[in-house]
């Protein structure tokens, strides 16, 4: 099984940050996303969704919802751990 494409799912956590949050609840729409995200359709298929998509990183549930696969929340818990640590470690 390949794993997911760590390098582009960064990319795009970085540009939406309140993404990762999104993506650990579950099964999103594609709509309620984009609206969140302030994007038009086709920002956030280009700039989110496709991208995602071809990091292995999500799973089309529908044609308009779709939820992370493990190993993204997984990296997003981790992205988590290392922001907490730097700013704890700064105060």
């Amino acid at each position: 099984m390949v794993g997911i494409d760590t390098a582009k799912c960064n990319q795009v956590l970085d540009s939406y940050p309140l993404l990762s949050t999104l993506l650990q609840g579950g099964m999103l729409s594609k709509k309620s996303c984009r609206n969140l995200l302030h994007l038009s359709r086709e920002d956030f298929d280009d700039k989110v969704y496709y991208p995602l998509l071809v990091a292995n990183s999500i799973t089309g549930v529908s044609s308009s919802t779709f939820r992370a696969k493990k190993e993204l929340v997984e990296l997003i818990l981790e992205r988590s751990k290392g922001t907490h640590e730097e700013s704890s470690s700064t105060v």
